[in-house]
C-alpha cells in the first residue's frame, strides 16, 4: 500500500483505515469554499483513479474505491442536475 500512497497527493486521508474513506469528508477536509470544493472533487477523482489501478479489485480496500467512484460520479451528476434547473 505504501506504493500506492507515494503516488497520491493527499496521502494523510488513505493512510486512515479504509472504513473511514468517504466522499463527504475528502470534501470537506480538503475544501473551505466552492473554489476549493471543485479542486477537491478533481482531486479525489484522481486520486480514487490512481488507487483504482493499483490495488487488487477483490481487496477490501478496492472494493471500497470502486464504491467511492460511483459515489463520486452520483454526487457530480446531482449537483449538475441542480444547476441545470437553476
Amino acid at each position: 500500500m505504501e506504493k500506492v500512497l507515494n503516488k497520491l497527493a493527499n496521502t494523510e486521508y488513505w493512510r486512515q483505515s479504509y472504513t473511514q474513506w468517504d466522499v463527504i469528508s475528502y470534501l470537506k477536509k480538503y475544501s473551505n469554499d466552492t473554489k476549493e470544493e471543485r479542486r477537491a472533487y478533481s482531486a479525489l477523482g484522481t486520486e480514487l483513479r490512481v488507487l483504482f489501478k493499483n490495488l487488487k479489485p477483490k481487496s477490501k480496500e478496492g472494493q471500497k474505491v470502486r464504491i467511492l467512484k460511483r459515489q463520486l460520479k452520483e454526487l457530480k451528476d446531482s449537483v449538475l442536475m441542480v444547476m441545470k434547473r437553476h
